[in-house]
């Protein structure tokens, strides 16, 4: 244990000694933007493979419909 009077400032003893925590939870909070970027990434190419199709049918059928009419 530290004797009071070996640490003269309490908040730069408590800075220092949070040091390390605070890279480990920076560290954390990186890896999760990371995972969560993979994710959504996968995720919107897989709906942009599957739903491109559709909604190139979709925009083909209503310019027919539009020039039809016209």
């Amino acid at each position: 244990m530290v004797n009071e009077y070996e640490k003269p400032n309490n908040t730069l003893f408590l800075l220092v000694e949070m040091r390390p925590i605070k890279k480990l939870v920076t560290k954390l909070e990186t890896k999760k933007y990371e995972i969560h970027h993979q994710f959504f990434r996968r995720i919107s190419h897989f709906l942009l493979s599957k739903f491109s199709s559709l909604i190139y049918l979709f925009i083909f059928l209503k310019r027919l419909l539009y020039t039809s009419i016209l």
